[in-house]
């Protein structure tokens, strides 16, 4: 039930959080929503936890991005393959997970193996080198524009988004209904 549109906005306003550039954000959504279990609500914090998780399990990022939806899409079995890699799951909270999943609460499953994860990967930033760090923001930085050079020729060739045409439409549409009720 998410637009295209509101996809966009979520990884423009994670991807520097994360640590990554919109187009790997974007392409992190694409793993999440491949699984056909993980809803938007997770998107956010998925997308500011997988590179941090690639990191501490010593492999790349859309390595990383996979296993993480492959572990949210079943929170149970998920819950125990992190767990046997990063030893980060007290019973309590594995026997919470599961009791949510049992009762066929996903999203609250998924919601509390996602805010265990946060506190038990590695800053990436921090494991780093300074050079390291340099070079991945001039990488994004790079990334960015050309996504932003993208969508500006995208725009002249094709015009404004459907969400933003049809807004205009409306909005001209009350105008001119207001003028003719207010000659």
């Amino acid at each position: 039930g998410t637009t295209s549109d509101q996809l966009d906005r979520i990884a423009r306003s994670t991807a520097a959080a994360g640590g990554v550039s919109v187009a790997v954000a974007r392409e992190m959504e694409l793993a999440f929503l491949q699984t056909g279990r993980i809803g938007t609500e997770h998107f956010e914090g998925l997308i500011k936890v997988a590179k941090n998780y690639a990191t501490t399990v010593g492999t790349d990022v859309k390595t990383g991005t996979k296993e993480l939806a492959d572990a949210l899409a079943d929170p149970v079995k998920g819950a125990d393959a992190l767990n046997d890699k990063l030893r980060f799951l007290d019973d309590r909270t594995r026997q919470y997970i599961r009791a949510l999943a049992d009762q066929n609460d996903r999203t609250g499953a998924q919601r509390v193996l996602l805010d265990a994860l946060k506190g038990s990967v590695i800053d990436a930033a921090e494991a780093t080198t300074a050079l390291g760090r340099a070079w991945d923001f001039v990488a994004r930085m790079a990334s960015n524009a050309y996504d932003a050079l993208g969508r500006a020729v995208s725009r002249v060739i094709d015009g404004a988004p459907l969400d933003e045409r049809l807004r205009q439409l409306r909005e001209e549409r009350e105008r001119l209904g207001q003028l003719i009720e207010n000659p």
